[in-house]
């Protein structure tokens, strides 16, 4: 119990390294501590070694299959390495087990968004707005999606969902504008490249549009 307190209290004060360290000493001593390479994973991901995280985390699917959050943590850390097919074959492990974790359907969604498949991609932005209404980053990322399907109404109204809840993301004033600007409503562009840069006054991209939208 003494040597858990430790090991716990080091990871809460970011000792990643000497997490690692203590985690390893004690799966030294039973190399079935699923709880040991679990908790190693987590150190790990947490210093972005990400590979060496997967194998703890299969480490630990292999000796408890029902450990908390494996399939999960491991999924996120696939994703981070851009193993996107992986990444989804954990992340919809993880929905069987726990049908209610948000960020499971959000981060495949995020996998489907880069693997180019849209439409799933926007189904599980969708499952993550039925548990989370006010979820920012999936309407965020799901406007995205119906942008490259050619939903522009859709987008759009993603896009202000973003804003609504968030006032201050200065990309989804920018992904408006863009696709305002693109359907030549070009007052709205300028309105909307307006309150990017009044949030972001470094936005070179927004300073060049709307003048463009200023000439046409």
């Amino acid at each position: 119990l003494r040597r858990q307190r430790q090991m716990c209290i080091r990871d809460r004060i970011s000792d990643y390294v000497g997490a690692i360290s203590d985690f390893s000493k004690a799966i030294e001593v039973d190399k079935n501590l699923a709880q040991g390479y679990w908790a190693r994973g987590l150190a790990k991901a947490k210093i972005d070694d990400f590979t060496g995280a997967v194998d703890d985390f299969t480490k630990t699917i292999s000796i408890n299959p029902n450990m908390q959050n494996a399939y999960y943590m491991r999924g996120l850390s696939r994703k981070e390495l851009k193993d996107y097919d992986g990444a989804i074959q954990d992340l919809t492990k993880e929905i069987s087990i726990n049908a209610k974790n948000v960020n499971a359907y959000l981060n495949r969604g995020l996998c489907k968004k880069e693997l180019g498949l849209y439409q799933e991609a926007i189904e599980d932005f969708n499952r993550t707005l039925f548990l989370d209404i006010k979820n920012v980053e999936a309407y965020y990322h799901k406007a995205g999606c119906e942008w490259k399907l050619e939903n522009y109404d859709g987008a759009v109204k993603d896009y202000t969902n973003v804003i609504t809840l968030n006032p201050n993301y200065a990309n989804a004033y920018f992904n408006r504008a863009c696709i305002k600007w693109n359907l030549s409503d070009y007052a709205a562009a300028v309105e909307d490249f307006s309150h990017t840069i009044s949030i972001n006054n470094t936005d070179m991209d927004a300073y060049f549009l709307r003048g463009i939208s200023y000439l046409l």
